[in-house]
């Protein structure tokens, strides 16, 4: 037997040697005449068999061919099919050029690349140029109004705030929201994992030059290969890679400033005599004389506007900076190509002591180590200071405090000292706050993903793809003895240390075959896993004095905590997909996942999904319709999957607690052991087309239903706890898409480009698990066949009494009361809006481009909540805004706000009222671009290869109805005296050598 085997192994081998000595290796890269870029997706075929490979990202093809071969054969949609000679070359290079009909564009999707042809998913790409036109520290914030199913909020404009985003409407209540960002082909983390920053943004990190471009999947069919991480859509990014040819180096300077936005309404709070005025009227209505000092903090003589007035606006906001530097090379040659950059990013946000600096480092290298075995190594690095105030209605939030302060109120002492007889701001003074305390991050974060690629076959491919993701970062948050926080307790000090650890490994085997010519099949095989751990330590201590203010010098309340959490994933998929003639186009994909956060029983969830289209612009009857130059229908169906949940929720904990002096432990949350996953079922009809190759578009429908929703659900009380958590209820959201981009005018010189977005969402919430109604946070609620995801539940405000001059409600009758207790709660005006896109135009002219673009909603409400305070009717002893000047004066009067009363017993403040639900539409003017490239002859003579500059504003203007701001709110239409979003504008060089 043993003979024997040895006999078949020497005969394999013979056999092997056989077929290499009759087969060569041809290499070659195949790039555009347009640009001269390398074209991946390019099918190199041996004419007359079935022999054939396609390039890949790079544009590169490696492929074995008998040696009586010939000829080799190069198609791609959209280009020029080619025939060369093989005439005893091992490497063949070549050249495409594009058909009269429209270039076919090519993709990142999963695990892969796709041309717009074949397609069978909704998706959508935005490219470098539209990412690096706005100059922001974090990504995402460029990707607002740019993509339909896309809404992007920004609620904070603090340097490298994180924005929100939502594809294609919620699919939950209560599993989360967020998509899954996947860079490189790895998912990563996202959100804020900062100790002392409000608004911390990991995503800030990355350095948005260094993306080549961004793809986003919206359906099932595209998304749903990610399995339980695609309920709430996959953003892709694709980080720059060198191309084969002669080295470049870039430079790029940028340098601008910032200050709050200015809208049409022309907001404000009140100034020094409107303030007085206002006060002593409510001083007066409450029976305090504001002429007598034995009326306490309602002593507001009119001497007051003698003295010298602070302006404290001016004082807590700051004309903020941006400067940033960049440096790039790029290059490659047959074996390796190779891109690196370095960056520096500097922004000094509008309110005082809020900066975000950036230090970040790229290196991605690929390098054929064999013929048929490539390297690929993609590093990153950045290294971040970031601090912000407090935000909400924090006393020591200075955009809080700027709304808080009398004008007559100084920010420093006669003497030179620092102010804190504040009572309106609780005695905390915002600018000595900031002089006086530290409150910042000190964020680390290194990514590493290693690739090695073996083609075993032609055709067949094994990729592997491992990567660790390493985050660590110190926070500080110090308080002077001399402020508020720790004048009690001879200063204050509270350090953190957050670290994350992000481990995945990625293996594919892939196949890609050409059958004469037309039938076209690829699979791919996966295996995943990721696992992910946070650690945190706290550590405080007082009595530091201001001399040494660090922990090893406190004296008292000495303290350390310690937190541990982690998640693990794993997961196996698979992809097939056949293409007829590039015609007819069908897919089907397939991913189990195994999370560490459910129970055992139900660790495992199955997602599959399937997509199909015909490209009817491919078929005969069409090719005498020279101004059709794609038309296409899509349609596909798919389940995917959330698992955004505590990771530890199915199971039962405890906690110490302290009985009868005696400490213990006690339940804290029941187990879940039967907890499993949230799914969602999306189908979504698409069509693409280009007309008279300058009109594109894509009309898109789709539906997705939830179900086995994760509600918390009401149980007796007398197991301890008042709800628990199970797989019930379901909801649907369902809209329409559209997307045209055309060229309006193209000549030599002129080029003039226009782009429209819209998207339509309509939410019904189907089943809450026998509940009607369940609650959404004090003034929010979901509820059966509502009128949208979540809608605002409040007390019903009918205005001013024109007799007296109080304010009215309507109770349970519809009748008029005064009585705030007897008024009525309403359903009126809901969080998400029924329409949002955007609107962009370029102009190019030689040299010369200006491209613009507007982000807009329309049809939500935004609840005001800071009116609660700021137009309080002499509720809040404090600043009012200058709409609160017109209120209620003598009888007769018609107006829309009671007359003020110090200490305004009357709750026509009252939180959630209709009173301070606002219309909640807008239009922005987001961005502003002009370039110009300086002309060929004298950037010869300067010796450079390109010499751009530009100038880059953001947040230019706003049109929009809110009584405050900024128009834009958080998800849930919500947000406490957040940071402004600032209109900014920077000027830049970019010199290509």
């Amino acid at each position: 037997m043993k003979k024997l085997s040895v006999f078949l192994a020497s005969l394999l081998l013979a056999g092997i040697t056989l077929v290499q000595a009759q087969t060569v290796r041809i290499t070659g890269t195949v790039t555009s005449s347009e640009d001269g870029m390398p074209m991946p997706g390019v099918s190199v075929v041996v004419k007359g068999t079935t022999i054939g490979v396609t390039t890949d990202v790079d544009g590169k093809y490696d492929i074995k061919v008998p040696t009586s071969a010939q000829v080799l054969q190069f198609s791609f949609v959209g280009y020029e099919k080619q025939e060369l000679e093989i005439a005893g070359r091992s490497v063949i290079d070549v050249v495409m050029n594009p058909e009269s009909k429209q270039i076919d564009e090519v993709v990142v999707v999963a695990y892969g690349v796709k041309t717009k042809q074949s397609k069978t998913g909704a998706l959508s790409v935005v490219k470098n140029e539209e990412l690096t036109s706005i100059p922001v520290a974090s990504v995402e914030k460029s990707l607002q109004g740019r993509v339909s199913g896309v809404q992007i909020n920004n609620p904070s404009g603090a340097p490298g705030a994180s924005s929100q985003i939502v594809i294609r409407g919620a699919s939950s209540i209560n599993a989360g929201t967020s998509p899954l960002w996947v860079v490189d082909g790895i998912p990563v983390v996202s959100g804020n994992y900062s100790y002392a920053t409000t608004d911390g943004n990991i995503l800030a990190s990355l350095n948005p030059n260094d993306i080549e471009s961004i793809t986003i999947l919206k359906d099932a069919a595209a998304a749903s290969i990610y399995g339980s991480r695609a309920a709430n859509g996959v953003i892709l990014v694709t980080t720059k890679s060198g191309r084969k040819g002669k080295a470049n180096f870039g430079v790029r300077a940028e340098s601008g400033f910032s200050t709050p936005l200015n809208d049409n309404k022309n907001f404000r709070f009140m100034n020094a005599e409107e303030s007085l005025d206002f006060w002593r009227t409510a001083a007066m209505n409450a029976g305090f004389d504001p002429d007598d000092p034995a009326s306490g903090q309602y002593y507001l003589p009119k001497t007051l506007l003698a003295g010298e007035l602070t302006n404290w606006w001016n004082e807590v906001f700051q004309t903020g900076k941006t400067n940033e530097v960049e440096v790039s090379a790029s290059g490659g040659n047959d074996k390796t190509n190779y891109y690196f950059s370095g960056n520096y990013f500097d922004q000094q946000g509008i309110q005082i002591n809020s900066f975000m600096k950036r230090y970040s480092a790229r290196l991605n290298v690929e390098t054929k180590l064999t013929d048929n075995l490539t390297l690929g190594v993609r590093l990153n690095g950045s290294q971040i200071k970031m601090a912000d105030r407090f935000s909400s209605l924090a006393y020591g939030n200075p955009f809080w405090a700027a709304q808080s302060i009398f004008p007559w109120t100084p920010v420093k002492n006669p003497d030179g000292t620092w102010n804190w007889n504040i009572p309106e701001n609780n005695d905390s003074n915002p600018v000595a706050v900031g002089a006086l305390n530290d409150r910042y991050d000190d964020q680390n974060k290194y990514t590493g993903i290693g690739t090695l690629e073996w083609n075993i076959l032609e055709g067949l491919t094994f990729r592997t793809k491992n990567s660790i993701d390493y985050y660590f970062s110190i926070g500080r948050d110090y308080r002077h003895p001399e402020t508020p926080e720790g004048s009690d307790v001879n200063g204050q000090l509270y350090n953190g240390l957050i670290k994350t650890i992000t481990r995945t490994t990625s293996n594919t085997l892939s196949y890609v075959k050409s059958f004469n010519d037309v039938h076209n099949v690829s699979a791919l095989v996966g295996f995943e896993a990721q696992d992910f751990d946070f650690t945190q330590y706290d550590l405080q201590g007082e009595g530091m004095g201001a001399d040494i203010p660090y922990l090893n010098n406190a004296t008292s309340n000495k303290d350390v905590g310690y937190g541990f959490t982690s998640w693990s994933l794993v997961s196996y998929f698979a992809n097939a997909e056949y293409n007829y003639n590039n015609k007819y186009f069908v897919t089907a994909s397939f991913r189990t996942d195994g999370s560490s956060r459910f129970g055992k029983d139900n660790r495992y969830g199955y997602f599959p999904a399937f997509g199909a289209a015909w490209n009817i612009s491919n078929e005969d009857f069409l090719k005498g319709i020279d101004f059709v130059n794609l038309l296409k229908l899509r349609g596909s169906w798919g389940t995917t999957g959330n698992w955004q949940i505590g990771n530890y929720e199915t199971l039962g904990s405890y906690s110490s607690v302290l009985y009868n002096g005696v400490g213990g432990l006690a339940p804290a949350s029941l187990a879940k052991p039967d907890l499993s996953w949230e799914l969602t079922k999306t189908y979504n009809i698409g069509l693409d087309f280009t007309l008279f190759e300058r009109l594109d578009g894509t009309l898109e429908y789709f539906n997705k239903k939830t179900e086995d929703m994760l509600l918390d659900v009401p149980i007796s009380q007398t197991s301890g706890f008042s709800s628990l958590r199970r797989n019930v209820g379901s909801m649907r959201v369902w809209g329409v898409e559209a997307l045209l981009n055309g060229t309006v005018v193209k000549s030599k010189d002129f080029m003039w480009n226009v782009g429209f977005n819209i998207t339509y969402n309509k939410y019904e919430i189907l089943d809450l698990a026998g509940q009607d109604v369940i609650s959404d946070g004090f003034w929010r609620r979901y509820r059966l066949n509502g009128d949208g995801f979540s809608e605002y539940y409040v007390y019903d405000w009918a205005g001013v009494n024109p007799v007296n001059g109080l304010g009215l409600w309507y109770d349970d009758n519809g009748n008029i009361t005064q009585n705030f207790n007897n008024a009525r709660r309403v359903f009126r005006g809901k969080v998400e809006p029924d329409y949002y896109g955007g609107i962009t135009t370029d102009l190019s002219w030689k040299g010369l481009t200006v491209s613009l673009m507007f982000d807009y909603k329309v049809g939500h409400s935004v609840y005001v909540m800071e009116r609660r305070y700021v137009d309080s009717d002499g509720y809040s002893f404090q600043l009012q805004t200058v709409n609160s000047t017109n209120f209620w004066r003598q009888p007769g009067d018609i107006v829309p706000n009671p007359k003020p009363i110090a200490g305004n017993p009357t709750e026509s403040n009252a939180w959630g009222t209709s009173r301070f639900l606002e219309k909640g539409d807008y239009l922005k003017f987001k961005q502003l671009s002009i370039g110009y490239n300086l002309p060929k002859k004298i950037v010869e003579k300067l010796k450079v290869n390109n010499l751009k500059v530009y100038t880059n504003i953001y947040n230019v203007f706003a049109w929009h109805d809110v009584s405050y701001f900024d128009p834009e709110r958080d998800f849930k239409g919500g947000g406490y005296a957040v940071y402004p979003n600032p209109f900014t504008i920077t000027f830049g060089l970019k010199l290509d050598l």
